[in-house]
This record gives structure tokens, C-alpha cells and sequence, in this order.
């Protein structure tokens, strides 16, 4: 990430799409963080500085109920996590308070029409 961070335009957007893993939401949610800058320890030699600007969770159509449904679905619906991340430049400084990280969206469709560039 550090690489990419270094060759990519301030304001470039990167987006990851991963399977999702078997622990909680919140884990995979709070793992997402660790690409920001001010998320690092002071100790960290990370430099890279990528903000989370979406996260959707992709569900199995089977085991969820509407799109964007006020109660979520459970742990073990959610298949896939999409995620775009928006490079920071300058980074920010490693302050927990300046992390931002946006809501969850849930959908049942695979097809993500706002990562087409």
C-alpha cells in the first residue's frame, strides 16, 4: 500500500474487493483503518495515508432482506466487502481523532456500479 500510496495523485481512488472473513463486521471494519495515517502509532514507519470513503458489504441474496435494510443481516449473510479508499495527500498527522471512517452500505447485487471509472 505504501507503494501504490507513493505513485498515486492526491485525491486517487483505489478500490479493494475481498472476500469476506469469518470473524465479526466490526473486526473487518476496524481492520480497514490501519491504511490511514492517523490511525498509526507514533512508532509506526508507515507513511501511506488512505481514507476509507466507502464500505459496502455484499450479502448473499438468499439469507438477506432488502437492500440497505435498517437491521442488518447477520454475521454470517455478509460475503464480500468492497471498499474504496481515497489517497490523502499530504498525509494527515497520526492523531485517532482525525480517522473517519463511513458507514456500511449492504446490497445483494455483486455488480458495483460506482467503482466504474
Amino acid at each position: 500500500m505504501s507503494e501504490l500510496y507513493r505513485v498515486a495523485k492526491a485525491n486517487a481512488r483505489f478500490v479493494l474487493r475481498f472476500r469476506a472473513s469469518p470473524g465479526s463486521r466490526e473486526d473487518t471494519l476496524r481492520s480497514l483503518t490501519r491504511f490511514a495515517q492517523p490511525a498509526q502509532s507514533p512508532a509506526s514507519n508507515y507513511l501511506a495515508d488512505w481514507q476509507p470513503v466507502r464500505i459496502k458489504l455484499i450479502v448473499d441474496a438468499g439469507r438477506s432482506g432488502e437492500e440497505n435494510e435498517a437491521e442488518p443481516p447477520g454475521e454470517a449473510a455478509v460475503k464480500e466487502v468492497l471498499v474504496e479508499l481515497r489517497a490523502v495527500k499530504p498525509a494527515r498527522p497520526r492523531d485517532p481523532g482525525l480517522l473517519e471512517v463511513p458507514e456500511p452500505t449492504f446490497t445483494r447485487s455483486a455488480i458495483d456500479l460506482e467503482s466504474i471509472f
